[in-house]
């Protein structure tokens, strides 16, 4: 086949490639869907682009949200409702409720079930538009401060989708829900309660640092500094600065601050300070901690050597010796002459295993080993 011939068919076939990995990474990067919050008439303020909800005790409202599937295919989206939490970067998550439940029951504060979904998913075909709706219910007691959660709808993943080779997008769309009586702001409030070290390997750990949120408010944008001095000393060993960082309602969490490694069994004084943008609050904190010695044993000594990259060395000895001692048992195992003389003086010889010589010398039998003839 000529030049001329070939040259329009591999044409052809890279650009085939071209267009299937654009249309691959189209699909990664774009979530195939809209939506969006339907602003609510209990809205406290029009200038969140979030349900901020003023109601009285015991009333209800219902919340919509509008999605639309823009892609060329069927889609089906989960429902979910859940209440705001903290995690270990002082950052506000607001994780899906269990399978099939539709309601979010809150913890820690006296809201009862304050959001009820309609539905806990929905399928839309290509074009198709709807409206999600979420029951919205306040306490029949008056709330001195507010509950914070949400509306997470997530885009299922089809068969293909989840079978493809490398890694493949899961797209969310989260509308926060505040729910309050008053049109007063509550403050946070938060305590410490203890402070710890893990190392992670030779030259990195964390600071485990327990706090408590102890007020139905949330902070929703502040920063933190935490600086760790060994026990006795002026300057600071570490300092770790964070910023754009939030705080649920009555929540209990730990933050994980990552820091150089710090010496086993020594004392230090974790320092910490976190302000509250937009309330102009500060918070202060001082506690002493003691790094644990047990950290420094053998588990963290093998943890080190592996995260050197040099795993393959340890596995070749642990192989190494693994086929000696599989090598000496064999040994051990193999047959061998002995001779054993009876009482009236007979010699008589017999092949036999280690183990039964050592039975009849347990016996106090007259017997010998004469030669070992391994492989016989």
């Amino acid at each position: 086949m000529s030049l001329k011939k070939i040259f329009p068919v591999l044409l052809a076939v890279v650009l085939a490639w071209s267009f299937a990995g654009w249309s691959v990474q189209a699909d990664q990067h774009d979530s195939g869907f809209n939506a969006g919050m339907i602003p609510n008439d209990h809205q406290r303020t029009d200038r969140n682009a979030w349900f901020d909800l003023k109601l009285a005790p015991g009333e209800q409202t219902t919340l919509a949200v509008a999605l639309s599937n823009r892609s060329t295919r069927s889609a089906t989206f989960q429902v979910a409702t859940a209440q705001a939490q903290t995690h270990a970067g002082m950052q506000l998550s607001v994780a899906d409720q269990q399978a099939g439940s539709r309601g979010v029951t809150a913890s820690g504060q006296g809201f009862g079930q304050p959001l009820q979904a309609e539905q806990d998913h929905v399928t839309l075909a290509p074009g198709q538009s709807t409206k999600l709706l979420v029951k919205a219910t306040m306490p029949k007691q008056a709330q001195t401060g507010s509950w914070l959660g949400g509306i997470r709808i997530t885009k299922e993943l089809t068969k293909q989708e989840q079978e493809k080779a490398g890694f493949t997008n899961r797209f969310s769309y989260l509308a926060y829900v505040q729910l309050s009586n008053t049109d007063q702001t509550t403050k946070p409030a938060l305590a410490l309660d203890k402070v710890s070290y893990e190392a992670s390997n030779s030259q990195m750990g964390a600071l485990h640092i327990g706090l408590r949120n102890q007020a139905a408010g949330f902070m929703g944008k502040g920063h933190s500094v935490v600086k760790i001095f060994k026990k006795g000393q002026a300057e600071a060993q570490n300092e770790y600065k964070n910023d754009n960082q939030a705080i649920a309602n009555s929540s209990i969490f730990t933050y994980r601050v990552p820091t150089q490694a710090l010496s086993t069994g020594q004392k230090y004084q974790a320092d910490i300070t976190i302000w509250d943008n937009q309330t102009g609050q500060v918070w202060h904190f001082k506690q002493d901690f003691t790094v644990p010695s047990g950290q420094a044993g053998f588990t963290r000594w093998v943890t080190d050597r592996f995260q050197d990259g040099l795993a393959w060395y340890y596995w070749l000895l642990a192989l190494v010796l693994l086929l000696l001692l599989g090598y000496l048992g064999w040994r051990h195992s193999r047959r061998f002459w002995v001779q054993e003389v009876l009482a009236d003086g007979q010699i008589v010889r017999e092949k036999m295993t280690a183990h039964r010589f050592r039975q009849l010398k347990r016996q106090g039998r007259t017997v010998c080993r004469a030669e070992a003839r391994y492989g016989r």
